[in-house]
């Protein structure tokens, strides 16, 4: 049986953790063998949301509220509720989600410390 580890980076309201306003907003998960991540927001609690890199125009990404596997395997997302983009100076991806009025960014670096208590 193989193992699907997952890694773990922070949500968070500001693109610099160090700044004195930045809220940790949730959590995102990428499987070693899945290119999307899974996102859960804390403001939203128990519903998760897909970000899926798009292909034909990265450094874009598209969020989606449901998933399906199709019988070959792979995912198949449905219903885009959000954007985000790579921003070019750091590793985080800005992501909008319009009709909910979020906007906030995952941090790429697994590796970071989280928010020190009193930013959060």
């Amino acid at each position: 049986m193989k193992v699907n580890l997952k890694t773990r980076y922070l949500v968070t309201s500001d693109r610099d953790k160090s700044a004195p306003r930045c809220r940790m907003m949730g959590s995102a998960y990428r499987a070693e063998s899945e290119g999307h991540f899974t996102l859960h927001l804390r403001v939203l609690p128990g519903i998760t949301y897909f970000i899926v890199r798009n292909e034909k125009t990265f450094p874009e990404y598209e969020v989606f509220a449901g998933r399906a596997k199709r019988t070959s395997g792979k995912h198949r997302f449905f219903h885009k509720i959000g954007t985000g983009f790579v921003l070019t100076a750091s590793k985080v991806i800005a992501v909008s989600i319009p009709d909910l009025a979020l906007y906030f960014h995952v941090m790429l670096d697994p590796e970071s410390p989280p928010l020190s208590k009193s930013a959060a």
